[in-house]
């Protein structure tokens, strides 16, 4: 079904019988080094020239073609008047507008900055439209993305609203609170290393690299040709008054430049920053944490698509020539609007005139289809009441049967002593839901209170268990082999530890112990959570559910909708937020057609690297198990390879490519190969108008994109799986980085789509194939909590889940 959609982008084209841009090549009669001084030889020759151009020392551009190929210009050297100096101006190309697209961007940061906006990051802002949360100490930065991007149908500006959240607290704030401390540094360095902040005065962003112990507002440092003080700086030039002249300076190192640093060797300068100026950007934990701040700062940027087009449109006016602010006001479900017209900057419209361009103030139009969801099996058995055609919401199927229920044998539940009725509750709860569910618990859990919270307490216990369980051993079946867990009555199945809070210390070393040495299944729960009473049944149910998979069972099957063998293969990178540890790549395959079974596999590489070295070997491990799971081979293999940018990634995942094709050569040769790069993080929207084009909502899940809008050099779709309850959908990027006759464009968008449904944590589609989900799922637990290797006896469940 063919559906048509407005899309954010904006075209931008050359005006009518007008030149693209004009490259020319300069040459000096003089020898200079200074670029500084080459453009200022050239700079006399406007009259000739014009004033509009852009020049890096070599190259010109301009947005006319000179009457001669080689324009030759007499004139004065810029510092000695007394020597001629003869400059030759030499026609190289008309460059196409379309490879010119740096160029471009650069303009549109000019013309942003001219129409009023102030640039933070990457990101245009509106400080007059500034919405302050008092009751959290935040305040939202709306602004805007924009970029020029080279589509299917010709240049296009991506126009993303988006904002920045920003504390209203400083460095300086949480410095006061510990001042004094006998760990004060210690606490002061582990707070602020890795911190982004936003000094108001410039609205630059900073990365904390060090905290200058020695140094104080009161040090001083070469300004041109004297020496002044970082507070006698600030009050001068932006009238900051700096308090506390005690404070530590704050160090930010610049990002190395791709070329290596500067010309030269020279050593590039460091930013000193004063924390009274450094505001803390994004959220706390507990911030994170918490509904009620998360809720109220959505309201601000979680926008439906009529209040993005309004937006948008709003733009448009005032890039075109009038500006119209339309100010939303969240009061629950009510949207106030003020409205304010003013004239726009008349030199933002000249920059586009001079260069020949013209931005058409209107949304583009894309046509898209839709695709039904898959067909789901929520019982092993032929009964058709257990079949659906799967939509947006399955909760009720999934919390009522399983697929693959594994019987429970005799488990323990660890906890607090304190915690022991609400533990013997939970036990009670967990039979009962276990027996709707169709899971037959063969022996009853057993209660072990611990006298302290800390991991010794939970270690000591697990050690219990430990010495109760036996080693797995090898089943055979009718095709193949597979593992499973034999026990006797006395032995642990698995084990269940309540926490009373949320530590990454105990969680690290409870998921450690129970996945590096002799693995014992697990789950940790919350005990906040087991002390509810609205919501204990769900809550147990969704345990009950994730144990049952980490036992190797399976609570729904897919149909698949071809009849070739598949596996799905996800791959994912996790990292070191602050670049000490090396970074985590996880290999997650689907083992059949019905991506009820998987094999999983972890490694290490480089601090910080996203490309993985290492996937060859794990590749080889799947394939060897899928084996063993089917005495066959795969027809075909598809590689979705999450990838934080399209753009700068593509070209690294070349080399990822040529490692999983040497694998696959070896186990299946006949097989098909087809590598897909998986973009969550983009800034694309899609909005669904009416007959009329007045009313705007998200389009339905199942809709796909794959032209207009798409790069013209890839092989690429855009998807959107899911249905938001609040905001604007985000879709999916997807590009098919080895595209051949036989990877199918359109078997590949059905086959993206329907392994969205195969995520075992949630009753309904999410943005990425299930497999790229538990590649992120087992990267981030590796990452942060294991020390080892998880034992190869659990690479066949979901045991990160």
């Amino acid at each position: 079904m063919m559906i048509g959609f407005n899309f954010q982008y904006i075209p931008i084209k050359l005006a009518e019988g007008r030149p693209g841009l004009v490259e020319y090549h300069v040459s000096y009669s003089y020898a200079f080094e200074s670029v500084v001084l080459r453009r200022k030889a050239l700079k006399q020759f406007e009259y000739r020239l014009g004033n509009v151009r852009t020049f890096d020392g070599v190259v010109l551009f301009l947005p006319c073609i000179l009457p001669e190929d080689v324009t030759v210009l007499c004139g004065a050297h810029p510092t000695n008047p007394n020597v001629e100096l003869i400059v030759h101006v030499t026609f190289v190309k008309v460059k196409p507008l379309r490879d010119s697209i740096t160029f471009l961007n650069i303009l549109l940061r000019r013309i942003m900055l001219e129409l009023g906006y102030v640039e933070v990051g990457r990101r245009f802002c509106d400080l007059n439209m500034i919405q302050t949360l008092e009751q959290h100490k935040l305040e939202v930065w709306p602004g805007w993305k924009v970029v020029v991007e080279d589509q299917d149908d010709g240049l296009m500006v991506s126009v993303h609203s988006c904002g920045t959240v920003l504390r209203t607290d400083t460095i300086y704030d949480f410095y006061r609170s510990i001042r004094g401390d006998p760990k004060e540094r210690e606490k002061f360095n582990n707070f602020v290393l890795n911190k982004v902040v936003l000094v108001k005065y410039n609205h630059a962003l900073y990365k904390i690299d060090d905290v200058a112990w020695d140094m104080t507002p009161a040090s001083t440092f070469l300004y041109k040709t004297k020496m002044v003080s970082f507070a006698e700086y600030l009050q001068e030039h932006y009238n900051i008054l700096v308090r506390d002249m005690g404070q530590p300076m704050l160090i930010s190192k610049p990002k190395p430049k791709k070329n290596g640093g500067i010309k030269g060797g020279a050593v590039q300068s460091l930013s000193a920053l004063v924390p009274e100026c450094c505001f803390l950007t994004g959220f706390t934990e507990e911030q994170r944490r918490n509904f009620r701040v998360m809720n109220d700062v959505g309201l601000k940027l979680q926008l439906n698509p009529a209040q993005r087009v309004d937006e948008l449109n709003t733009f448009m006016e005032r890039l075109s020539g009038w500006l119209i602010f339309i100010l939303f006001y969240h009061f629950k479900s009510n949207h106030h609007k003020s409205i304010l017209t003013i004239p726009a900057s008349e030199a933002a419209q000249e920059m586009l005139f001079q260069w020949n361009l013209v931005i058409e103030p209107k949304l583009i139009k894309v046509e898209g289809r839709r695709r039904d969801g898959p067909k789901l099996q929520f019982k092993n058995d032929d009964d058709p009441k257990h079949r659906i055609v799967a939509n947006t919401d399955f909760r009720q199927m999934a919390s009522s049967s399983v697929y693959c229920p594994v019987p429970i044998k005799r488990f323990a539940v660890i906890h607090l002593h304190h915690d022991t009725e609400q533990a013997q509750r939970f036990l009670d709860l967990y039979k009962h839901i276990s027996q709707q569910l169709g899971i037959r618990m063969e022996q009853t859990g057993e209660l072990i209170p611990i006298p302290q919270t800390g991991p010794q307490g939970y270690l000591k216990a697990l050690q219990e268990c430990r010495n109760k369980r036996v080693s797995h051993n090898v089943k055979k079946k009718a095709v193949g082999y597979y593992l499973t867990n034999i026990f006797e009555p006395s032995q642990v199945h698995f084990v269940v530890a309540i926490m009373p809070h949320q530590r990454d210390d105990v969680y690290g070393a409870l998921k450690t112990f129970c996945l590096t040495d002799d693995p014992i299944p697990s789950q940790c729960v919350l005990s906040k959570n087991i002390f509810q009473t609205r919501n204990l049944i769900s809550i147990v149910r969704n345990i009950a559910l994730q144990i049952n998979c980490k036992l190797g069972g399976s609570l729904w099957a897919l149909k698949m909708p071809v009849a070739e063998k598949i596996m799905f293969v996800g791959i994912d990178c996790a990292h070191d937020p602050h670049k000490k540890d090396p970074s985590t790549v996880a290999l997650v395959a689907s083992m059949n057609n019905e991506c009820t079974k998987y094999y999983s596999r972890t490694a290490k590489c480089k601090v910080h690297q996203e490309m993985a070295d290492n996937l060859g070997i794990m590749m080889e491990d799947a394939m060897k198990y899928y084996w063993k799971s089917n005495a066959f081979f795969p027809d075909r293999i598809i590689v979705f390879r999450d990838g934080a940018s399209v753009g700068t990634f593509h070209k690294q995942a070349k080399a990822e490519v040529q490692q999983l094709k040497v694998a696959q050569n070896v186990y299946a040769p006949k097989a098909t190969f087809t590598f897909v790069l998986v973009a969550k993080k983009i800034s694309q929207r899609f909005f669904l108008a009416d007959k009329k084009g007045t009313r705007f909502d998200n389009p339905p899940p199942g809709t796909i994109v794959d032209s207009t809008v798409t790069r013209k050099s890839l092989c690429d779709f855009y998807l959107v799986s899911q249905k938001p309850r609040n905001g604007t959908v985000n879709p999916t990027h997807f590009v098919v980085l080895n595209p051949d006759e036989n990877s199918r464009p359109d078997l590949l968008q059905k086959l993206a789509y329907v392994t969205t449904f195969m995520y075992f944590n949630w009753a309904g589609p999410i943005r990425v194939p299930a497999v790229v989900q538990y590649a992120h799922k087992l990267a981030d637990l590796r990452s942060r909590y294991l020390k080892g290797q998880p034992h190869p006896d659990v690479c066949h469940t979901l045991y990160y889940l």
